[in-house]
């Protein structure tokens, strides 16, 4: 299935499509995560975007990227099991605590000086290290759910 799709993961659950999956055992899911091309979109030209106030300033951290995310249970031994008789549903956590817990956000700064701290691959207030801290904690904390 191809998108593009877009997640709002803080507003609650969200449907993003309906597919046949035949009947088996998974070990894993795979998707792919890439930049949107949606021009009236704010995730335009971003693979993802997060916003909120950090420190008492705006912040927006964006990250640009094309890869793949291979998406497992916490428990490495439980598979994804599809048989004739069930009706499933994939749901994937983004656990965004635990990706706000595992990075340390003491050195984000707003270097320019604009009032928003802009945490991003190619942003101008330096914290491009960060970026790539949080975008590799919310690949850490990306799982199937039961």
């Amino acid at each position: 299935i191809f998108g593009p799709f877009e997640l709002d993961v803080v507003g609650g659950p969200s449907t993003i499509t309906e597919v046949e999956i035949p009947v088996g055992e998974y070990e894993e899911i795979e998707f792919e995560m890439e930049t949107s091309s949606n021009t009236s979109s704010d995730l335009y030209q971003k693979s993802m975007l997060m916003t909120g106030t950090l420190n008492g300033l705006a912040f927006e951290f964006y990250h640009i990227f094309s890869e793949d995310f291979e998406v497992d249970y916490e428990d490495a031994g439980q598979n994804l099991v599809i048989t004739d008789d069930n009706n499933n549903e994939v749901t994937f956590q983004f656990d965004l605590i635990s990706v706000i817990n595992a990075v340390n956000f003491d050195s984000a700064t707003d270097g320019n000086g604009d009032g928003v701290i802009e945490i991003s691959p190619v942003d101008t207030d330096g914290n491009n290290a960060l970026a790539t801290q949080i975008k590799n904690a919310i690949k850490q904390y990306i799982e199937l759910m039961d």
